[in-house]
């Protein structure tokens, strides 16, 4: 008895789309694009894009396709290469402008921006009640604003006369 044929398994649109439109996009993220930029270029819609990364981290257990989800994956997988590889040449280009041209301050700023855990200095300040308060440095020049106003407030109050 012959065995029955096995029939070949069909790609869905969605699995077909992210698997050709996954270089075009590292390409974009390792150029300087953010994910979404890089996705909405090719023609995938943020939220698609947002669904596409959580499905290839093994989010959405509900999807069932498993060549959606294995195209998913692989995704996530060459986005997470693409997004270090970008910030790694960002990190060499600063290093390079601040020793050859000694203007770093654009390159520092993309960079915090991109991955501001990495990249945004965090300073401690001291408060008045003896407690260690870990600011931003737009909150740092808030409190010392505030400091100051306080200060010179206590000082005109003091060089007031007396009302008779």
């Amino acid at each position: 008895m012959a065995k029955p044929k096995k029939t070949p398994r069909t790609q869905s649109t969605a699995e077909k789309n992210l698997r050709a439109e996954t270089p075009e996009i590292i390409k974009r993220v390792e150029a300087g694009a953010s994910i979404l930029a890089a996705a909405g270029m090719s023609g995938i819609p943020a939220n698609t894009c947002r669904e596409y990364l959580t499905i290839g981290t093994g989010g959405l257990e509900t999807i069932t396709d498993t060549g959606l989800r294995k195209a998913c994956k692989q995704f996530a997988e060459a986005v997470q290469i693409a997004t270090a590889k970008q910030e790694a040449a960002l990190a060499a280009r600063w290093h390079k402008i601040a020793h050859e041209e000694n203007d770093w301050r654009a390159i520092a700023e993309l960079l915090k921006r991109k991955n501001p855990n990495e990249w945004n200095p965090v300073e401690k300040q001291e408060v008045a009640l003896d407690a260690d308060v870990t600011t931003h440095r737009a909150e740092t020049e808030i409190i010392n604003a505030l400091k100051q106003l306080e200060t010179e407030t206590k000082t005109t109050n003091t060089k007031k006369a007396p009302r008779k």
